[in-house]
């Protein structure tokens, strides 16, 4: 951005000022000595055109401190900067100041980059360290005859899908995500995740209508069924009896995923604020477990995938989300 001569000269007011004062007493000075005012038009001219010929050098001398201290901003973030020369003992005191703040930000940033990594690291570990005592309680549970077999499978279910949330949101607030666009069959997409909820339909007795669909969407798999499972088990968790449905509908500008549910709904004040991070509303805060991170990790992941989320809902008649893969719409990062 290159400044303009009105904010030059609003800067160097005082400058402009004092050099008109100058003038008036220099020639007031000579008048009153006895010299003809005409004799004073000349010096007057000349100091006139050498002040005007100092404020245009100033000017370009501004113009590029401030050119470069624009290039030291677009910098700060990624690079090491070097001020421009300092104009007075003053401005170095204050280059001094900013170079340090910007060494102890520098270092807080790198302190925090290591220590995100290190819970990264160790989360990591521990999800797969988990993932051993979950396969063997599965296999103990499909081996014994206990009345409590599928219910036990349900719960083990739901601890696995905690897990798997807790890798999720991990990558998600990285500043790298692993998405990998292709063309899937939405059908397949729809079913696999529904497929891993089975346990829980049963136990739950809660009947399921769904609708095939022949449709193919541009997404990155992995993580539109992560959504689809955060949204299928919401439906079922407030859902104490009667069905969930899933069906899928095309409009002219994109392909919509529908989940609706019987159950106990949404009051119409918590919708706006429905995912916002840790935010559990009326329902959450009955259902003590709630964490608020399902949705909010939803609503991340589409964005960052270019797609969308609306959830409509009525308390005591259930709630129907939408999600909305735009045709062909992807965002590179």
């Amino acid at each position: 951005m290159k400044i303009s001569v009105g904010d030059y000269l609003k800067s160097r007011a005082r400058a402009v000022i004092l050099f008109a004062v100058m003038l008036a007493l220099f020639t007031c000075t000579i008048i009153l000595g006895g010299a003809e005012p005409a004799e004073c038009i000349y010096p007057a001219v000349v100091c006139t055109v050498l002040f005007v010929i100092f404020m245009i050098i100033g000017y370009f001398r501004y113009s590029e401190k401030l050119k470069a201290l624009q290039e030291i901003e677009n910098k700060m973030q990624v690079e090491p900067v070097s001020f421009p020369q300092a104009c007075g003992a003053v401005e170095e005191e204050y280059q001094k100041m900013l170079g340090e703040a910007l060494e102890m930000i520098s270092r807080i940033r790198k302190d925090a980059d290591s220590g995100r990594a290190d819970m990264t690291d160790y989360y990591t570990m521990w999800v797969h360290q988990i993932k051993t005592p979950l396969s063997a309680m599965y296999l103990m549970i499909e081996n014994s005859n206990i009345p409590e077999q599928t219910a036990l499978r349900a719960e083990l279910f739901k601890i696995e899908q905690y897990v798997d949330m807790v890798m999720q949101y991990l990558r998600l607030s990285s500043e790298q995500t692993d998405f990998i666009f292709s063309e899937h069959d939405l059908d397949k997409i729809i079913k696999e995740t529904v497929k891993k909820f089975a346990v829980i339909f049963i136990s739950r007795k809660i009947s399921l209508n769904y609708e095939p669909c022949e449709q193919k969407v541009l997404t990155d798999e992995k993580w539109l069924s992560f959504v689809l499972g955060q949204i299928i088990s919401n439906a079922l968790k407030y859902t104490k009896e009667g069905s969930v449905s899933i069906y899928a509908e095309n409009t002219s500008e994109a392909e919509v995923i529908i989940v609706q549910d019987t159950g106990i709904g949404i009051r119409q004040e918590d919708i706006p604020r429905i995912f916002d991070k840790g935010y559990t509303g009326y329902n959450g805060r009955g259902d003590k477990r709630a964490s608020g991170l399902g949705l909010y990790l939803c609503r991340n992941v589409l964005e960052k995938m270019g797609d969308d989320i609306k959830i409509e809902s009525e308390p005591g008649k259930g709630t129907k989300v939408s999600i909305i893969i735009p045709y062909m719409n992807v965002r590179y990062e």
